[in-house]
């Protein structure tokens, strides 16, 4: 086995479900993903990819600027849809 199935899978630890208008930034994620301020989210405080966690606090590069420098952001949450639809 390759094992691409653990290279792929996502884990959240320390979950809770809450309502979109409850968290910080709920304007831009209504406006990037298309969340309703009255829709129940799920948030977590970390996210495993592989042997890689991520974590609330730790700040990761997001990508590179038009001059190939790296842009850093700080996770405040790991953010998802939640499941039950609502």
């Amino acid at each position: 086995m390759s094992n691409s199935h653990i290279r792929d899978a996502v884990s959240a630890g320390a979950q809770s479900l809450v309502m979109a208008d409850s968290v910080e930034l709920c304007e831009e994620l209504a406006s990037t993903f298309g969340v309703l301020t009255n829709q129940m989210i799920a948030i977590a405080d970390k996210m495993s990819v592989a042997t890689v966690l991520d974590s609330k606090g730790h700040f990761m590069m997001i990508c590179r600027d038009d001059f190939g420098d790296p842009l850093f952001g700080k996770i405040l949450n790991v953010v998802s849809l939640s499941d039950d639809g609502m």
